[in-house]
């Protein structure tokens, strides 16, 4: 849902979501461009968050809930998701990882908001995370589109969720939304 990069999903711990300002906060030196950034979060991705939260909550192995992760290891809670991990984990529940890869998201965020939306390439960028413009315009330009990323970001994972329940062949439509879960944030 948040078409970042999947090393940087997997990294995301609890401290760094602001609910009240209702973003994750990735700090530079988790990211590629290794520059802050953040996540809007949208409907989707607060339902996703909130459902690890339940699953932290639950974890009776974790009595002090200590896990900084938001996607962390099965039996560790303190390293996260190996990348690898989520091709295998979309492979295990019939995605066919030959058309569709976990980076392919990304991708498909780009296309579908510059095509179908008609998005402003730079709102785009931006929540793609991807440096813009020439040196000059980059170091003076320091808006963040906070706004405009969130309509932006809401309406794809509108359409995501619309096109996963009119495609998703499972039976078990909660099933669908884990396989989501874990693909999309």
């Amino acid at each position: 849902y948040s078409a970042c990069r999947s090393i940087e999903a997997v990294r995301i711990k609890w401290n760094m979501i602001n609910w009240n300002e209702m973003v994750i906060n990735i700090p530079s030196e988790l990211m590629k461009e290794k520059q802050d950034y953040f996540i809007p979060i949208t409907n989707q991705i607060k339902d996703v968050l909130d459902n690890m939260m339940k699953f932290r909550n639950s974890n009776k192995k974790d009595i002090f809930n200590v896990n900084e992760y938001v996607f962390h290891k099965t039996l560790s809670y303190f390293e996260p998701y190996k990348v690898g991990s989520l091709n295998g984990y979309n492979s295990r529940n019939g995605v066919d990882t030959t058309k569709q890869s976990i980076h392919g998201f990304r991708a498909c965020f780009s296309t579908y908001s510059n095509g179908t939306l008609q998005i402003f390439s730079k709102i785009i960028e931006k929540q793609l995370s991807h440096s813009q413009g020439k040196d000059v315009e980059h170091i003076y330009n320091r808006a963040d589109l906070y706004e405009h990323r969130l309509v932006a970001l809401q309406m794809y994972d509108n359409w995501v969720d619309k096109v996963s329940d009119e495609n998703y062949k499972g039976e078990n439509k909660k099933d669908k939304k884990i396989v989501v879960s874990y693909l999309q944030l």
